[in-house]
């Protein structure tokens, strides 16, 4: 294949595109890999607070759950991409309308509203520590979500 040569004299430019494109091309790969891998933290955040809101409304609205139950029903609800069980921390307490805060969840057979007043809000807490894998660099985030509900049941 011959060259294309300018109208007008001067030197062949046939290979100033494959140039430019290996000058362009590691930032459009660590933009997009950065858009993805952000959109995967967004994801995680999405799923944890959704997760900690579902476990705090179960546990006021349901008599029979325990402490046990609630945490693991948010660590599973949690799980998502690159999300496991095991790396979600989840805890709750329960402030009384005099703003005296207690954690029930001592003993995982305990019940998160059991021993407190109607009016008691229950407040659940999920936490977790994402790495974003980037080409040069990986970012930690530390995601935390709470999911606060009046006690139904005491």
């Amino acid at each position: 294949m011959a060259l294309k040569r300018p109208i007008r004299g001067g030197r062949p430019e046939g290979g100033a595109a494959a140039v430019e494109f290996a000058l362009v091309m590691p930032i459009l790969v660590l933009l997009i890999s950065s858009i993805v891998g952000f959109g995967v933290v967004l994801a995680q955040q999405m799923a944890l607070s959704n997760a900690v809101r579902q476990a705090a409304r179960s546990a006021v609205v349901r008599d029979g759950l325990t402490c046990g139950d609630m945490a693991t029903q948010a660590r599973t609800d949690a799980t998502t991409l690159f999300v496991t069980t095991a790396n979600v921390n989840i805890t709750a307490t329960r402030r009384t309308t005099a703003g005296v805060t207690s954690s029930p969840c001592g003993v995982s057979t305990n019940k998160p509203c059991a021993g407190g007043q109607l009016d008691d809000t229950l407040i659940v807490t999920g936490t977790y520590n994402s790495t974003l894998s980037l080409p040069f660099f990986k970012p930690t985030f530390n995601l935390q979500a709470n999911g606060s509900f009046r006690c139904e049941f005491q």
